[in-house]
């Protein structure tokens, strides 16, 4: 899972946003207890906004949450701290989410945060079947952000479930033959609505991949 911080989400509605994330796991859920397939995992670096929206369903879900930080655990909790959260009682939360639950410590530095979320993020696209991505379609060419993630991934063949960071919350899959739509001097949207039968179809064909 990759997407915004509060900061790049005051247009969304986040009650919708939540059903939205949650509609696709239960999706991605349903579909894999058809067969003889594990449960599934989901991964997340647990900051503040989206990841954590993400980590609270898959969890409610009965999913494997799994953990990738960019920083050694206490440097990344200073995010989380009062006075430099975005949300209220953030430390708390990460810490209820990370505690007890598989969690790798990437060895970022400081000195070059940018770097450091990019290789989180490139991890995260490494061990990914499926990538849930909340993306506003801003093209501000950040390094290490949301939007270098996602491309890198549709770039390398991983399926992703783009959602709109704007209300009202379209989504859409992004897989090989489908590149993230470039409107010059415009935000990139979604083309349609939700696509939980071409999802559902996905993770079929995902399972049944002799590759797993």
């Amino acid at each position: 899972m990759i997407g915004h911080r509060p900061d790049r989400l005051r247009s969304a509605d986040l009650g919708r946003l939540e059903r939205v994330i949650g509609g696709i796991l239960d999706a991605i859920r349903d579909e894999s207890a058809q067969g003889s397939a594990p449960s599934p995992g989901a991964i997340s670096p647990l900051a503040e906004g989206v990841d954590r929206i993400f980590a609270q369903a898959a969890v409610e879900r009965g999913y494997e949450l799994r953990c990738v930080l960019p920083f050694a655990r206490a440097e990344y909790e200073r995010d989380f701290a009062p006075g430099t959260a975005l949300e209220e009682r953030s430390l708390e939360s990460f810490r209820r989410l990370v505690d007890g639950r598989p969690c790798l410590e990437l060895d970022g530095d400081r000195r070059d945060e940018a770097g450091a979320y990019g290789r989180c993020g490139q991890w995260i696209v490494d061990a990914s079947d499926l990538l849930i991505a909340v993306w506003d379609g801003e093209r501000e060419g950040k390094a290490g952000g949301t939007e270098q993630t996602l491309e890198e991934a549709v770039l390398r063949g991983v399926p992703v479930a783009w959602i709109d960071a704007h209300d009202p919350h379209d989504w859409q899959l992004l897989v090989a033959t489908r590149r993230l739509p470039r409107r010059p001097g415009g935000r990139a949207e979604p083309q349609g609505h939700e696509a939980s039968g071409e999802l559902r179809d996905l993770v079929r064909a995902l399972l049944a991949s002799p590759e797993r």
